[in-house]
C-alpha cells in the first residue's frame, strides 16, 4: 500500500534476526552500550553516523538466504565484546521516498543493528 509514495512494507515482511541462535554469545542482561557499535575506519572515505530510521530496510531477492549464520555470529560477538567493524556502506537515494538512504553493502550489520537496540550505524556514502 502507498500513501504520499511512501511504499509501507510491514514488520512480518522484514528479516528477523534469529536471536534463540545468538543467545550464547549475547549475555542476557547486555544491553547497547552506546547508540552504534565501535567502528573501524572504512579505507579513506569517511565514516558518518546515520540513525537507522533513515536508512530503507534492505531485503533479499527471492531465493537469497536470508542470513549467514556463521557471518551473523562473528559479527554478533565482535559487537558484544567491543571490537571494531566495519561501517555498512550506503547510497542514495533510497528507492523508497520515506528514506534518505539504501544499503549497498551491509545487510547482516543493519539488521543486527536493529535487533540489538542500535539507534545509529556507522556508515559510509558510496557514489552510484
Amino acid at each position: 500500500m502507498s500513501c504520499q509514495g511512501r511504499t509501507e512494507v510491514s514488520d512480518m515482511e522484514l528479516p528477523r534476526i534469529p536471536m534463540e541462535q545468538l543467545q550464547d554469545l549475547i549475555p542476557a542482561q547486555w544491553r547497547a552500550p552506546s547508540a552504534y557499535y565501535a567502528v573501524q575506519d572504512y579505507h579513506d572515505l569517511p565514516t558518518v553516523l546515520v540513525p537507522l530510521g533513515a536508512i530503507e530496510p534492505p531485503l533479499r531477492d527471492p531465493g537469497i538466504r536470508q542470513f549467514d549464520l556463521p557471518r551473523l555470529r562473528s559479527l554478533a560477538s565482535g559487537i558484544v565484546k567491543g571490537e571494531r567493524i566495519l561501517p555498512i556502506e550506503i547510497g542514495a537515494p533510497a528507492r523508497d521516498v520515506a528514506y534518505q538512504y539504501r544499503v549497498r553493502n551491509g545487510f547482516h550489520r543493519f539488521y543486527l543493528c536493529k535487533a540489538l537496540g542500535f539507534t545509529i550505524i556507522p556508515t559510509v556514502l558510496i557514489d552510484e
